[in-house]
């Protein structure tokens, strides 16, 4: 009797572990399964996370290329300095080259009267002699200023202006010396008269910009002047200081 109670215990106890067993189950793979949707959850974000620093190093390269090239361009705060030498061949390749000023040999037309003259047909006498270009706006002014030193001295002082671009038609040079009442010598400078100029006194002698004048005196002794637009006080002071 005691074996058969016992067994049935057994049996009830079995029975009651087996019945907690399968109402625990299902509770317990929910539970395996919300930690799996939790992983990969957090997965996900981890990759994310891991993909921004990549576009982040990418942003970053591309600021650091760009302050490169910066850094590269150079900043024009100055400006820039002129050359008092010219190039072997500025600016008419080919041209002949002579001794320092037998250009004031060489022969130029006054575009006014179709007459012939060189600079050494004014020896004795003082010459200012501009190097100018129509187009230019500098040259204009320098031009009013030789004008107001004419109105003041005269035939005493030769006026000569070349315009210094030798492909330029003579007749547009004398309707500009004509429309704007310039009563002296114009003509247009030929390649090899001005590249012996600029040997000798460089660039600046034909920089339109700089509104070149060279004051050439009675003994042929010649200099350029400040590059800079000249008054006509400073035109004379210049002439009484020098020559």
């Amino acid at each position: 009797m005691k074996k058969i109670l016992f067994t049935f215990l057994i049996f009830v106890i079995g029975f009651a572990l087996s019945m907690c067993y399968i109402q625990q189950a299902p509770a317990e793979s929910q539970f395996v399964w919300q930690d799996v949707s939790n992983i990969e959850a957090e997965t996900k974000v981890s990759e994310n996370f891991q993909l921004m620093p990549k576009v982040d190093s990418g942003i970053k390269q591309e600021q650091e290329q760009e302050q490169e090239t910066t850094e590269e361009e150079p900043l024009l705060t100055e400006e820039p300095v002129y050359e008092q030498t010219p190039p072997e061949e500025y600016p008419f390749p080919g041209v002949e080259e002579k001794s320092p000023s037998e250009w004031m040999d060489m022969e130029l037309t006054d575009v006014s009267t179709g007459r012939k003259f060189r600079i050494s047909d004014f020896k004795g006498k003082t010459i200012l002699l501009e190097n100018f270009e129509m187009r230019c706006p500098s040259s204009i002014k320098q031009q009013d200023e030789m004008k107001k030193l004419r109105s003041r001295e005269g035939n005493a002082i030769i006026q000569i202006s070349l315009e210094t671009c030798p492909y330029e038609d003579e007749s547009r040079v004398r309707k500009y010396s004509e429309t704007h009442g310039f009563g002296w010598y114009f003509a247009v400078a030929p390649e090899e008269f001005t590249v012996n100029l600029l040997k000798e006194f460089g660039t600046t002698a034909a920089d339109a910009q700089s509104a070149p004048v060279l004051l050439i005196c009675e003994d042929q002794s010649a200099k350029l002047l400040e590059r800079r637009i000249k008054s006509d006080d400073e035109l004379l002071s210049e002439i009484e200081g020098w020559c």
